[in-house]
């Protein structure tokens, strides 16, 4: 078998089992030993110290910081994980709304392009959008989606949308002063461009979403102090 079809969970559940297999009962032989009894009673110790091995042993894996190291995920706490749900939605409904407020009223930005920061944007809500259905399903985010988050966090591609957004708001400024010149009104040529008649909170949609990525990475590092480590590591994964 070739090394590069072996991942770290795969890895891992072997060394789980081989270390369960050796450590169970030499623990139990050591505590039977301790015990100095012999017969029966030697045997009923050692097949009860076999099940506290086995039974504090599940336990343990169920913590979330053992099970994140040996499953190559986190089991994030309720709370965590309707924030999660409610916010990441909030985002894609929101992104979804200002891409059709933005193609109706898209002869204001002239021929400003909308790449490579839509397909940023993009990314990043199909980031979140993997989490949400991870904490959805069973509570978890994998290392992957983790990872994803971070790179996409610490690049410049939140700056790139930004400034995108910068660009946005001064070829509004250009186009509604331009409209005044000619005595029209960009807002009601243009009712589409936001609920409020204005550029910041036309713009407010990208901004949150690269907002909210990074408020994510934080809490995830907060609360669980492993996923710095973790997440900078790339697992080996299966070839192409």
């Amino acid at each position: 078998m070739n090394i590069k079809d072996v991942n770290f969970k795969e890895v891992s559940w072997w060394v789980l089992l081989a270390t369960a297999v050796l450590v169970v009962p030499c623990i139990a032989y050591l505590i039977t030993t301790l015990a100095h009894v012999t017969g029966g009673s030697e045997v009923l110790i050692f097949v009860i110290s076999c099940w506290a091995c086995v039974f504090f042993g599940l336990r343990l894996m169920k913590a979330p910081r053992i099970n994140s190291i040996m499953f190559e995920n986190i089991i994030i706490t309720e709370p965590t994980k309707l924030r999660f749900i409610s916010m990441i939605a909030m985002v894609e409904s929101e992104i979804t709304k200002w891409k059709k407020r933005y193609d109706k009223s898209e002869a204001i930005f002239m021929s400003l392009s909308k790449q490579p920061a839509w397909s940023y944007i993009d990314e990043v809500v199909v980031i979140l959008t993997c989490i949400k259905h991870s904490v959805t399903k069973d509570a978890s985010i994998s290392f992957t989606d983790i990872k994803a988050l971070t790179e996409w966090v610490e690049s410049a591609k939140s700056s790139v949308i930004e400034q995108y957004l910068h660009s946005l708001e001064a070829s509004y400024g250009y186009a509604k002063a331009e409209y005044a010149q000619q005595g029209k009104s960009i807002d009601e040529t243009y009712p589409e461009l936001s609920n409020g008649n204005s550029i910041n909170s036309f713009i407010k949609a990208p901004l949150f979403a690269t907002t909210y990525a990074r408020e994510m990475m934080k809490t995830l590092e907060k609360e669980y102090p492993l996923i710095g480590r973790f997440s900078a590591v790339k697992p080996i994964s299966k070839a192409a």
